[in-house]
């Protein structure tokens, strides 16, 4: 039993590439957090409810979610197709429980039906930006600061027609 022989282990010291997707992303979070916003998480599942709340068009995508085959329940049986439910759902949450009006954030994919029968849903990074208490220009602040950063904008700013938001006080940013 004493005549097992020593080996050095075999490995390897292969480094792998950097993911410069995932860098982007930290680097985005890293400057709306020294723009002083809060990174949040939220659940990929959500409630049919939550997506026609937002009121979208008859014939928009984001009201046919794909849905999931054993939910834990109706609150949580499709994909979401955008990332405002929840950011909406974050915001109510801090200001029913009285909380500092702070920027938040959301870095997240939405899911929407493949055209392809079968085939996995196509998944979209967005960003969700939101405050209570705050403005259109506080937000368009944030955005162009954002931009600024990362040395590409500045954005251009026309009237939304998203049907959730209100129409005085809302605006679509557009890069190009």
């Amino acid at each position: 039993s004493d005549n097992i022989p020593q080996t050095l282990m075999d490995s390897s010291n292969f480094i792998s590439e950097p993911n410069k997707d995932y860098e982007a992303k930290q680097l985005i979070k890293e400057i709306l957090i020294g723009l002083g916003g809060f990174d949040t998480l939220t659940y990929a599942f959500t409630s049919p409810d939550a997506i026609s709340g937002l009121k979208f068009f008859g014939n928009d995508i984001r009201l046919d979610p794909v849905r999931i085959i054993n939910p834990l329940g109706e609150e949580y049986s499709v994909m979401r197709t955008s990332v405002i439910a929840g950011m909406l759902e974050t915001l109510t949450l801090n200001y029913n429980r009285k909380n500092k009006p702070e920027l938040m954030f959301e870095l997240a994919n939405i899911y929407l039906k493949n055209e392809k029968s079968g085939e996995l849903p196509v998944q979209r990074e967005m960003i969700a930006l939101g405050k209570f208490g705050s403005d259109f220009y506080e937000i368009k602040g944030v955005v162009n600061a954002l931009l600024s950063a990362l040395n590409i904008g500045p954005a251009a700013f026309t009237r939304s027609v998203e049907p959730f938001l209100h129409p005085g006080r809302s605006a679509d940013s557009s890069l190009d």
